[in-house]
C-alpha cells in the first residue's frame, strides 16, 4: 500500500496536521488489513523516513532512520507513519 502524507509547500502553523492524519491512515489501513485476515501487507513509505534530516551521503539501512528534531513535517509524517506501522506489527500477537 501507498498511504500518502498530506503535503504542503509552506510549514504548517501546526505539524500535527499533516502528522496524525499520515499515523492514523497507516494504522488505519493495517488494522483494517488485519481484520479482514490478510497475511501480508506491503508497505511504501519514503527515502525520507531515513535520510530526513541527515545532510550527508552514504549507505543507509534499515537500523537508521531520520533525524525527527531536524526534519520538517513532511519528513517526520513519513518517519513517525512508518515507525508505526512497524510497532503495530511488533505488538500483534503470535498468532496473527
Amino acid at each position: 500500500i501507498h498511504v500518502a502524507s498530506p503535503f504542503s509547500l509552506k510549514p504548517p502553523k501546526d505539524e500535527s496536521r499533516i502528522i496524525r492524519p499520515a499515523i492514523e491512515g497507516t494504522t488505519s489501513v493495517l488494522r483494517a488489513a488485519l481484520n479482514k485476515g490478510v497475511s501480508r501487507v506491503i508497505i511504501t513509505s519514503s527515502v525520507v523516513a531515513i535520510t530526513g534530516g541527515r545532510f550527508n551521503s552514504g549507505v543507509f539501512d534499515e537500523s537508521q532512520w531520520a533525524i525527527l528534531d531536524k526534519c520538517d513535517a513532511y519528513s517526520k509524517s513519513k518517519t513517525m507513519a512508518e515507525e508505526a506501522a512497524w510497532k503495530f506489527i511488533r505488538d500483534l500477537p503470535e498468532d496473527k
